[in-house]
């Protein structure tokens, strides 16, 4: 009976392994099931070679020879277990194969394959327990998608790539965040009859997307734009992490009002389309990318790949660096923020509430941490980098950071005691969060434009001249934030 169970759980894990981008969960799923005896025993010899290759392409290649070795005793002489296992033999596991190494080409070419659909799905990102199927009834002309309660496998991802079939995603979580935005541009229905005004059809759609796309830009978000197949186009905003829908559709409203004219054959749609889903809703769904569109037979392709064949419509998404969380929380305004992050304004150091005022950057990321999110690298290396030439920039650190899920005041406090030399100024800011060219309003003559200069009385240059006020301070900080502490163990204590 052993046997039979490894034989009905191989294929989940295969194809749960197959997007796991190196995680370090799912490999080490993959070692315990092959190195648990008896478990490879009752895999037949298609499974055992799938097996063997999935775990070269993850780069565990000493695994790979087990299973292949396993494989070799039970069919002796078997042609592809033998070269498996010669493949094997020239890369070791420490080593990642490279394409023109010619015994690796065939591990390196299912490692590149594997990393190309991980990019897609981390660019393409909708809600991960759902998603849905297009049907097209040709006698009707009608057209629709039929929900599937499952996670989107790496079968169904080559299915949808490879036209077998076509899918789609709801965008919104649970949660009412999205990972990804997208505009989009469909054809009037007078404009949908072949031949109709085609010359200014085409100028049109030019001009549309270069707008919109600039605009974006200028706002700090990447795009990218595709043919829907369909009657329209697509613009997509994909985020680096996920933001509430709400900000992301004040966002993408930002975009569109940036555009400085009406289109006459298009109507733009924002999605989501909603800010908060209702009851059991699922939101709207759009199509995926590069799928045939059922209702047309027509493919979509990205507008700017280098070709149309799939691997290159895949390798376009590899130089794509999406927006971060926070430049699209730094766009929204007051009323599409979480109220969990408005509710700490009263009792936020007047610093930080300037700078929230005045630097819409800072403001963003600020927003994102009282939101509950840990900062990313660049992110956290902007605020170390300005909070700290404060007077009171440890406290505005602590302040921030206590509310995110790995918060430790021992590293805050030794990071900002590493922390030297000047504020990092605007325009250093702005290109690490590759957030465009803001307009902020510096006063006249400054010189080198930095956040701290809308903090009243703010000098960067003056630190505290002596190390004890400076130690006094420190030890008063730490105090208060014992007594904190201790508060919340004392009966009947509330959150303030």
């Amino acid at each position: 009976m052993e046997p039979r169970a490894a034989q009905i759980s191989i294929e989940p894990m295969v194809r749960r392994l197959a997007v796991s981008n190196g995680d370090p969960a799912a490999l080490e799923q993959l070692r315990l099931f092959i190195d648990s005896p008896g478990t490879l025993s009752g895999l037949d010899r298609g499974q055992l070679l799938r097996l063997a290759y999935l775990a070269a392409g993850q780069g565990m290649f000493a695994e790979a020879e087990t299973v292949l070795r396993h494989g070799l005793g039970r069919f002796p002489e078997d042609p592809d277990f033998v070269s498996g296992l010669n493949i094997a033999a020239e890369c070791p596991e420490t080593v990642q194969p490279e394409e023109d190494d010619e015994c690796c080409r065939p591990f390196a070419e299912h490692l590149r394959q594997t990393r190309l659909l991980q990019r897609y799905l981390e660019v393409f990102k909708g809600r991960g327990d759902v998603f849905a199927r297009q049907w097209h009834d040709p006698d009707s002309g009608k057209s629709g998608y039929t929900p599937i309660r499952r996670p989107m496998s790496a079968g169904d991802l080559e299915d949808h790539l490879h036209g077998r079939a076509t899918y789609g995603i709801y965008l919104m979580n649970p949660d009412d965040t999205v990972a990804v935005g997208a505009l989009d541009l469909d054809l009037r229905p007078e404009f949908r009859r072949p031949g109709q005004a085609a010359a200014a059809l085409r100028d049109e759609t030019r001009t549309l997307l270069v707008a919109l796309m600039k605009a974006a830009k200028k706002l700090g978000l990447a795009t990218v734009p595709e043919f829907s197949g369909g009657k329209g186009f697509h613009l997509w905003f994909p985020v680096q992490g996920k933001v509430p829908a709400a900000v992301m559709r004040r966002a993408l409203e930002r975009v569109c009002a940036a555009v400085d004219f009406s289109p006459a054959c298009y109507q733009i749609e924002i999605f989501p389309k909603q800010d908060h889903l209702s009851g059991k809703g699922l939101g709207n769904l759009i199509k995926l990318p590069l799928g045939i569109h059922r209702g047309s037979g027509k493919p979509s392709r990205f507008l700017l790949a280098r070709g149309r064949g799939l691997e290159e419509q895949l390798e376009y998404l590899e130089s794509l660096r999406p927006a971060p969380a926070a430049r699209f929380l730094a766009l929204a305004p007051e009323d599409a923020v979480p109220p969990a992050v408005a509710a700490h304004t009263n009792a936020m150091p007047p610093q930080l509430v300037a700078l929230e005022q005045n630097c819409p950057v800072l403001a963003g990321i600020m927003a994102s941490i009282l939101s509950g999110r840990d900062p990313g690298f660049r992110e956290e290396r902007i605020l170390f980098a300005t909070l700290p030439h404060l007077d009171n920039g440890r406290h505005c650190l602590h302040y921030l950071l206590r509310h995110t899920p790995s918060y430790s005041a021992p590293l805050v406090d030794y990071k900002t005691q590493r922390v030297r030399g000047t504020v990092m100024g605007c325009r250093r800011i702005h290109r690490l969060l590759d957030a465009g060219d803001l307009e902020c309003a510096f006063p006249p003559g400054l010189s080198y434009p930095h956040p701290l200069v809308f903090v009243q009385d703010s000098d960067p240059a003056a630190r505290p001249a002596s190390e004890e006020v400076l130690n006094l301070r420190d030890a008063l900080f730490r105090l208060k934030e014992a007594i904190t502490v201790v508060e919340r163990f004392l009966p009947g204590w509330k959150s303030p």
